[in-house]
């Protein structure tokens, strides 16, 4: 018997979405949208590998989230569903670089992704690796307490540059903006 996948989305996808559609420049855009298709079909092809089935799929701001069910249930299996995407974008973004022309702008783009999505935050796909590998090797609350702990202190260093980014050059408000989305992910 087949079960159903259970689908959604967040409220801020589609506005998000819009958004960048009207600020990004076609091109980049299209490599951006690639890059986040590439990211996630790589979660797929490794939890497909493992056994594993999506149980849910929600559409956020910047990707899916994908909740897994059956297959190989082993803390190591999860770490390594999880840093599946960002291993894909980085191999595929370092192949766009080689290539130039509009795969530089994907390679760029898919590069950041993969290592911003590596990052041991929570939320991200190197904060759940880190977490899943923590509790395969100590108790559950000790294994909780350091995974968030690390999280927060890699949020707040981010946020601290992001602010220093801002006073000191001008720059983008984007890594501010992303500093506080990853903050509010973990106090809820």
């Amino acid at each position: 018997m087949k079960t159903k996948i259970k689908l959604s989305i967040s409220p801020l996808a589609p506005i998000c979405w819009a958004g960048a559609a009207f600020i990004m420049p076609p091109e980049q855009y299209l490599c951006f949208a690639a890059a986040l298709a590439v990211h996630e079909a790589a979660h797929l092809a490794a939890m497909k590998r493992r056994g594993m089935k999506p149980a849910a799929v929600r559409m956020l701001p910047a990707g899916l989230e994908i909740a897994r069910g059956g297959g190989e249930a082993s803390y190591r299996a999860d770490a390594a569903v999880s840093l599946a995407g960002p291993a894909a974008s980085v191999a595929t973004g370092a192949a766009g670089l080689a290539f130039g022309g509009v795969f530089r702008v994907y390679g760029i783009l898919s590069v950041i992704l993969g290592v911003f999505n590596a990052l041991p935050v929570y939320g991200l796909d190197g904060g759940y690796a880190l977490r899943s590998l923590l509790y395969a090797r100590m108790p559950p609350d000790r294994a909780e307490a350091v995974s968030r702990g690390v999280s927060l202190a890699i949020t707040f260093i981010i946020w601290v540059a992001s602010v220093w980014i801002m006073l000191v050059t001008g720059g983008s408000f984007t890594l501010f903006a992303v500093s506080c989305a990853l903050f509010a992910a973990q106090a809820f």
